[in-house]
């Protein structure tokens, strides 16, 4: 153990095995979301891509905390009955609701121009069942009203890689889950290893992570 202004903290193995679990799940994600989208598992792709976003904002919270208060938010996380969730720390109480990560990971991290929250937002309707699974009837992308279709998609999108790629409104389903999903996939697992590795070093946000590799 370790004291931080007279406070005992958690050990930095915590966040050793923090990043373990993030590089377990992300390793055996990168393996799996190939093989979905070349089989046109779509809601199955959303649904990893929800994860890895998820990992992505998970440890840019570490990071944006003082390395005392990180340590100690993911001892606590791994006590009985939270199971990976992140507590709030005094003054505060609950959990840290991961749509609260996610949109911390667009303020802080700039090389995600803003497009952490939307890929949340769409992934979890794809992970819990919904009208989105009803893609080869009803088309869930049109079912979004355009300022939607541009603040969750087009316009992130197009600012992360300098166009649509030829994404637009009149687009569906499939075709933005063909062109977006696999960019969007490599990115959060560049800038993922770089969170990691600061993670491991005792670093923070600052610099702030403008490219996926350092």
């Amino acid at each position: 153990m370790r004291r931080y202004d007279d406070r005992v903290v958690a050990d930095s193995q915590f966040i050793e095995r923090f990043c373990r679990q993030v590089e377990t799940r992300s390793d055996e994600l990168e393996k799996a979301f190939p093989l979905l989208i070349e089989n046109e598992m779509w809601t199955l792709a959303g649904s990893v891509l929800r994860m890895q976003v998820e990992s992505l904002a998970r440890a840019v919270f570490l990071l944006n905390d003082p390395v005392a208060t990180r340590e100690l938010r993911v001892e606590r996380s791994f006590a009985p009955g939270l199971d990976g969730r992140f507590p709030e720390l005094p003054p505060g109480h609950g959990i840290v609701r991961d749509i609260a990560m996610a949109r911390l990971a667009d303020e802080m991290v700039p090389g995600l121009r803003h497009s952490a929250t939307g890929m949340y937002i769409v992934g979890c309707t794809l992970v819990h069942l919904s009208a989105a699974h009803e893609y080869h009837e009803r088309d869930p992308y049109q079912a979004l009203s355009i300022e939607q279709r541009h603040q969750l998609i087009l316009d992130p999108f197009a600012a992360v890689w300098g166009s649509t790629c030829g994404l637009s409104d009149d687009s569906t389903f499939v075709e933005v889950m063909t062109v977006a999903s696999p960019r969007a996939f490599r990115k959060l697992g560049e800038l993922l290893r770089v969170c990691v590795k600061r993670l491991r070093d005792g670093e923070s946000l600052d610099p702030p992570i403008t490219y996926a590799s350092e």
